[in-house]
């Protein structure tokens, strides 16, 4: 059966007939005439009917970008501005020898932590391309997610090794997403997750104290109870897919007519948990499967924009 066709000749109209088709839980919908501000005007429609997880794709990452501020501003008065999460596209070719920036990644991964909550209602809007790139296996990343607590016991050696596996770098002092430094008991380190970094202070095995602070002046900033360590890259290098990845990686650099050095170094430091420039995109050598955006957050389809 077709989804509906909605003209937006009439925005009003329009707008009674979209929420009447959310309400009643109906089929897709097809929505045509979208021009200028109407496409987040409809899009918000949407996030206000569902209490899910919504997925948003548009042609590239200027115009999820300009969906983003469009969406905030129209639903800066309904609690539900906090939702809007972007997932831009990676801004380098794949297989160069460099990584995309570290504030890109940083964003695409807060979109993915938030998509793994159980009960998420996050509102991911992503360009096309960008969701044909494959991500960790959904089971892998929320492995990855550790949750810290004034109060509760932890192994710092344990932590430590959450945060290389992750794809955090160890720093003499944390000043960008993805460093962490440790001194005696105290563990600082920057998650996507967090607009400021974090410092876990311990007494033995206890932590006593977990507070952000100012990445210029490393002073506190205030005291929190909980903290997450959430990887940071798009590769989790743990022990199982380090090995993965050095059993697989001979014949496809022997294929290549990669260099024998080259190829041991990569394993070597995948070893040692170090994210070797432009790894990112071995993600497949890494593991078994991959999962898609929609995978980690069961989104529903509501429609498809017809002018974006």
């Amino acid at each position: 059966m077709a989804a509906p066709e909605i003209s937006f000749q009439g925005l009003v109209p329009a707008f009674a007939q979209i929420r009447k088709i959310l309400s009643d839980r109906g089929p897709d919908l097809a929505v045509s005439g979208l021009l200028g501000g109407a496409l987040g005007l409809a899009a918000a429609e949407v996030i206000l009917a569902r209490r899910g997880p919504v997925l948003v794709l548009v042609s590239d990452g200027g115009a999820a970008k300009r969906l983003a501020d469009d969406l905030r501003l129209l639903l800066a008065e309904t609690g539900h501005a906090q939702r809007i999460l972007l997932y831009p596209p990676l801004d380098v070719a794949p297989f160069e020898s460099i990584s995309p920036h570290p504030s890109i990644i940083a964003t695409r991964m807060a979109a993915l932590a938030q998509l793994l909550s159980p009960r998420t209602r996050a509102v991911v809007i992503a360009p096309v391309g960008a969701l044909l790139k494959r991500v960790i296996p959904k089971k892998k990343l929320a492995g990855s997610l550790l949750s810290l607590s004034v109060g509760e016991e932890a192994d710092r050696d344990l932590m430590i090794l959450a945060l290389e596996e992750s794809g955090f770098h160890r720093a003499a002092l944390v000043e960008d997403v993805g460093e962490y430094a440790v001194r005696g008991g105290v563990v600082d380190f920057w998650s996507a997750l967090s607009s400021d970094p974090l410092r876990v202070e311990m007494f033995d095995d206890e932590i006593r104290s977990i507070r952000t602070f100012s990445p210029a002046r490393q002073t506190t900033r205030k005291h929190v109870d909980h903290a997450l360590i959430f990887a940071c890259r798009e590769v989790i290098t743990d022990e199982e897919s380090a090995q993965r990845l050095a059993e697989r990686i001979k014949p496809l650099a022997d294929s290549q007519n990669v260099e024998r050095r080259v190829r041991d170094r990569l394993v070597e430091e995948v070893g040692r948990r170090v994210h070797a420039p432009g790894i990112e995109f071995l993600l497949p050598l890494f593991y078994e499967s991959l999962s898609t955006i929609p995978d980690l957050g069961n989104a529903r389809r509501h429609g498809r924009a017809g002018s974006v």
